[in-house]
């Protein structure tokens, strides 16, 4: 099902190197992952497909650091061995949880202003495609309509 399929990918995508699978006991994975499917791969391109991985994320996500950051935050599972992070100086969290709310205000608004650039883009672009189309003779049911 869907929880398998999800599975199996993040055990694709897993961007750790061969190297680094083999130290932290999972050898089984080479080979089965998008960083050491190619066997004659060197650990220079096990680095370079890893890279990509997390450069992808990175550019779905600009905020993937503050929200990891905020999940371990507190989180803990001790039948794991995953004690809670915690940071003691208080002047110090509170400085790291401001910088993040100011970055992702900042990302809010850069998406926003990117979104009315685009649709004050296509909207005019829109308009002079259906001005040409009326200065050429109107078609109908080509997009563009006429008030009656």
């Amino acid at each position: 099902g869907i929880r398998d399929t999800l599975e199996n990918q993040v055990k694709y995508y897993d961007n750790r190197t061969a190297s680094q699978l083999t130290k932290d006991g999972d050898e089984a994975l080479i080979g089965s992952t998008f960083v050491t499917y190619l066997s004659s791969s060197t650990s220079e391109t096990q680095k370079s497909r890893a890279e990509s991985i997390e450069t992808e994320v990175k550019g779905f996500d600009s905020m993937l650091d503050a929200r990891i950051f905020e999940h371990y935050l507190g989180y803990s599972d001790p039948a794991n061995g995953i004690e809670a992070v915690t940071i003691a100086d208080e002047r110090l969290k509170n400085s790291i949880e401001e910088y993040i709310e100011t970055t992702r205000a900042k990302y809010d608004m850069t998406a926003v202003s990117s979104n009315e650039d685009a649709w004050e883009y296509a909207s005019r672009k829109v308009s002079l495609i259906c001005a040409g189309k009326f200065s050429n003779g109107y078609v109908e049911g080509d997009g563009c309509y006429v008030k009656k």
